[in-house]
């Protein structure tokens, strides 16, 4: 709880900062964030401990993913629109929220579990700094060249935690108007959980 504000300014403060940071051309696979390969992370408390605090102050949990997609091409489609016209709004509302983070996804996830056990906060935070990175780097590529949505695939690969299917990498073919489409990597896993789709990470190398 601890870093909670500084974690939710800073991605708000990254997004509203996308025309300031210049993105890379190259194609790159996106992270997919694992956590960190030592043992504990976080010693201070238990990972029960640490997801109850966590939790503390958010008043109602999610029953289900809200605010994404129904289908990951529905998904894609509406975030490639958003990058298009700046809808930070939009970028935002697609991205897993801290709630559905608390409650749909860390418990089941590999970072609450040996040999990782990362704190919920620490994973958040890492997370987001990720994502705020990711976006402004998105956001300026395609300011600087817009292009043209193509189409998209992903990695037949899935990781399924429980009711949680993860998706990715994924790659965004677009038309930029200089010559054959181009692949690019725009963000990190998209989660589905029961029907719904949202983005996990906007973690990219692009």
């Amino acid at each position: 709880m601890y870093m909670r504000c500084f974690v939710a300014l800073g991605f708000i403060a990254a997004l509203n900062a996308c025309a300031v940071e210049k993105g890379q051309s190259h194609t790159a696979k996106p992270s997919d964030e694992p956590p960190s390969t030592t043992a504990i992370v976080d010693s201070v408390f238990p990972v029960e401990e640490a997801l109850r605090r966590f939790r503390a102050d958010i008043p109602l949990a999610p029953s289900n993913l809200s605010g994404g997609a129904q289908t990951r091409e529905e998904l894609v489609r509406n975030f490639v629109r958003a990058l298009q016209q700046t809808d930070t709004t939009a970028l935002g509302r697609m991205l897993i929220t801290r709630a559905e983070f608390a409650y749909l996804y860390y418990p089941t996830s590999r970072a609450s579990r040996p040999p990782y056990e990362e704190a919920p906060d620490l994973n958040y935070l890492r997370s987001r700094e990720h994502s705020g990175k990711g976006i402004r780097r998105a956001l300026a590529l395609f300011a600087r060249r817009p292009a043209q949505y193509e189409g998209y695939s992903c990695s037949p690969k899935t990781r399924k935690e429980e009711n949680n299917i993860l998706w990715g990498p994924c790659i965004v073919k677009a038309d930029t108007g200089t010559g054959p489409p181009v692949d690019l990597s725009l963000f990190g896993t998209i989660i589905e959980r029961e029907g719904q789709f949202k983005f996990l990470s906007y973690a990219n190398q692009q």
